[in-house]
């Protein structure tokens, strides 16, 4: 089961990686929270495994393509304020 979060997570990953000029990250973060935690509350709710692992694969690849712009653009500020102090 965390294999299968991992996996997703590792998609997200690459995938954001090829489209990161494309997107806006203050939107994208807040959409796939969203996807993140309705992915989460739908492995909640699934009677089988099977159904557990794709919505943990979903799950892992909407945490990679909200938390890596949130990290990206804390890393700005942070940089952007240490430049004018």
């Amino acid at each position: 089961m965390v294999a299968s979060f991992g996996a997703g997570a590792l998609a997200g990953s690459v995938a954001i990686s090829f489209v990161v000029r494309a997107i806006r990250p203050w939107r994208l973060m807040i959409i796939y929270t969203l996807v993140l935690y309705s992915m989460l509350l739908g492995f909640v709710h699934m009677p089988g495994i099977v159904g557990g692992r794709i919505s943990l694969v979903l799950a892992g690849f909407a945490q990679s393509l909200c938390m890596v712009p949130m990290a990206v653009m804390l890393s700005s500020l942070f940089n952007s304020a240490r430049v004018n102090l």
